[in-house]
């Protein structure tokens, strides 16, 4: 499918030794760190949720059937870059405003509820190719939400390293944090922590809780719901702390698959090292 799609494999050409490492260390076409003149216009093509599962699914492991409803925004995408095209240039688009039903929402601090991502101008696969369509890959973000987005990995890796426990032939790892014995683990918790953070972040510009280049808001974090077969995506409302928990359950998967003694290339830890992830209650 991504093939289809980008004229590229997902970790770039399969057989090129520096694209097997890409796999290995979960840097998808997609990420920033991938330069190729032609993919913010290959991009462009296709609407940020499509983007944003392909990221979900070879960078962060997500498994499941692939949702229809995307190939459905696909194509409604399509027709209106069309229709935009044949528009004047100069058509004025109004920002939209925050929904007095999201509002309350964050108000009440409810989490189990849902949201749809509202149909506006510039957030809407209707509406014209908006021009954040690919911050979230090419890192184009302003001052002001770098700064936010640094804020809120600050927040994260702290609690996804605390519930972290690390052995190295048998004796525990006593700091976590500055061991450099383990900086292997730092530097691949560090890569998904942040790439997890930017994620939440734009989840919550497309979900109208926050505007652009505005805080964080930790009281309603946004987490993408792919299993509904609604045809339409939604985004569940859930607590900070199950968000961290969520990171830590990928974690633990691939801690297994590194302590796996036929897996010949380890993802996060050196040999000898064993990691294990305690869940949050």
């Amino acid at each position: 499918m991504f093939d289809l799609f980008f004229d590229e494999f997902p970790y770039v050409h399969s057989q090129n030794a520096s694209a097997n490492n890409n796999k290995l260390q979960r840097i998808s076409y997609l990420n920033s760190m991938i330069i190729d003149p032609n993919k913010q216009s290959k991009m462009s093509m296709y609407p940020r949720n499509l983007l944003a599962y392909f990221v979900e699914v070879f960078e962060n492991d997500h498994r499941g059937q692939f949702p229809v409803q995307l190939l459905k925004e696909v194509e409604q995408y399509a027709k209106a870059n069309l229709i935009m095209a044949k528009a004047q240039s100069n058509t004025t688009l109004q920002q939209p405003k925050r929904t007095v039903s999201n509002v309350n929402l964050i108000n009440n601090n409810t989490y189990g509820k849902y949201i749809t991502p509202k149909i506006h101008p510039k957030k809407s696969i209707f509406g014209k190719a908006y021009q954040g369509l690919s911050s979230m890959f090419t890192q184009k973000r302003s001052k002001e939400e770098y700064e936010h987005i640094q804020r809120l990995f600050n927040i994260l890796i702290r609690l996804v390293l605390d519930n972290i426990t690390v052995t190295i032939d048998g004796k525990d790892v006593i700091d976590i944090y500055h061991d450099n014995r383990i900086e292997k683990l730092h530097q691949s918790v560090i890569k998904a922590v942040s790439s997890y953070a930017n994620t939440l972040y734009d989840n919550q510009l497309d979900g109208d809780i926050i505007q652009k280049a505005s805080p964080f808001n930790t009281n309603a974090v946004l987490f993408p719901d792919y299993s509904q077969g609604t045809g339409q995506l939604r985004y569940e409302v859930i607590s900070l702390q199950e968000a961290i928990q969520k990171q830590l359950d990928l974690f633990e998967e691939k801690f297994k698959i590194d302590m796996d003694p036929t897996n010949e290339t380890q993802m996060f830890l050196e040999e000898g090292q064993i990691a294990k992830v305690n869940r949050i209650v």
